[in-house]
């Protein structure tokens, strides 16, 4: 075979076939490796997208799209979200009073503790159950009262409140900033000049040998005060 036939042919197979115009965009041209690799970044993202938006769907079929209009961008269409209904909120997460009711007046402090477990009636009760048999049985001579609708524990003087919330058990000690506290038991009111607290969280433990060491602390302080003094509330 001739070279020059032979040289024509690879010619043409090397040759690259003209590129095709794209329609409405004019000549077509070569594309650089930024907008390559942002183009792939755009259809990465728009997979995930859809994919979520998928399995949302899937999990949630009461709910309906809303058409954001014609558009190339990647969110063509978003999920409507239903709001949920307002209900009331349950009785245990309802703050007590800070004064006590009339129909409680009258009633011992032992019995108005107990209704307070009872009325509880999850782990923020059984919690404050043990914390209160703790404290009882911390040092002879400690007794319960019941003021500002909480239960309180006092022997020469006021030594805690015990006050529940949503999410805690509190004991807020009405001397602590004076009571010293080697095991770092108060973890709340920190930076209080009376006042201590601590905070038990549901599941939490309970350190039953620091919780009656603050205790007798606690006493042994309002021992030492005048009368008054250790009876007044911090």
């Amino acid at each position: 075979m001739d070279n020059t036939l032979l040289g024509g042919a690879r010619m043409l197979q090397l040759k690259a076939p003209p590129a095709e115009p794209v329609v409405g965009l004019g000549a077509a041209r070569p594309r650089g490796r930024t907008e390559i690799a942002f183009s792939l970044f755009l259809i990465e993202a728009r997979l995930t997208i859809e994919i979520k938006i998928a399995g949302h769907f899937v999990k949630n079929p009461q709910c309906s799209r809303k058409r954001l209009g014609r558009t190339n961008y990647l969110f063509t269409r978003i999920p409507r979200f239903s709001m949920p209904a307002n209900k009331p909120a349950p009785a245990f997460a309802k703050p007590f009073p800070k004064k006590t009711p009339a129909s409680d007046v009258g009633k011992s402090a032992s019995q108005l503790i107990d209704a307070r477990i009872a009325e509880l009636g999850d782990w923020r009760g059984v919690l404050l159950g043990r914390i209160r048999q703790v404290i009882v049985a911390a040092a002879p001579g400690v007794t319960e009262e019941w003021k500002w609708n909480v239960p309180v524990w006092s022997c020469g003087g006021i030594i805690c409140t015990g006050e529940t919330y949503q999410k805690a058990v509190k004991l807020t000690f009405a001397k602590g900033a004076s009571l010293p506290d080697p095991s770092s038991i108060f973890n709340s009111s920190l930076d209080g000049k009376v006042r201590r607290a601590i905070d038990f969280p549901q599941a939490c433990q309970v350190d039953e040998a620091a919780l009656k060491a603050l205790v007798r602390e606690a006493i042994a302080l309002n021992k030492s005060l005048p009368l008054g003094k250790a009876r007044r509330p911090a």
